[in-house]
């Protein structure tokens, strides 16, 4: 094939592929969102592509609970920076509740070691932003993970006013 076959193919792939997403399954954050809510969604989004770095909290490099303890910190919103110890701040919330800002827990082999951010909900997805071992921080619906999803322990609200 030629090079602008394979362009055109190319450009006309994508342009399929942005037509199958419907703008309900993507919401950005509103704006009549909590202002803190949105600026702890905001700060976790700006380290998106950051490193995984077990026991990290910044320079580009988090781990789970670093990310969720230092974003939360800058809010004076205070935290255990473990997530086994985070697990049991805020109070529980169901799924249906959840609003950008909250935080889901997961566990793995009965030992709860996974701490997300939700960034945005929709009526079928939750967004989570979080720090994973093999991509590092990362913006991924929770419905579409056959790894995450079946993990979930419980939901949590950190932010009261």
């Amino acid at each position: 094939m030629t090079y602008f076959f394979r362009y055109f193919m190319a450009i006309l792939a994508l342009v399929w592929m942005s037509s199958c997403t419907t703008r309900s399954e993507f919401p950005i954050v509103k704006k009549d969102v909590d202002p803190i809510r949105f600026q702890i969604v905001e700060d976790a989004r700006a380290a998106l592509g950051a490193k995984y770095g077990y026991g990290a909290s910044g320079n580009k490099r988090y781990d789970c609970s670093g990310l969720v303890h230092s974003i939360y910190s800058k809010y004076r919103i205070s935290l255990p920076r473990s997530t086994y110890e985070m697990v049991n701040s805020g109070t529980a919330v169901e799924k249906a509740d959840l609003q950008p800002g909250d935080l889901v827990f997961f566990k793995n082999r009965n030992k709860i070691d996974h701490v997300a951010i939700v960034s945005r909900v929709s009526r079928n997805k939750t967004w989570l932003i979080h720090s994973t071992t093999s991509q590092g921080v990362v913006e991924t619906p929770l419905e579409d993970s056959v790894y995450w999803r079946p993990r979930v322990v419980t939901y949590r609200s950190i932010i009261h006013h």
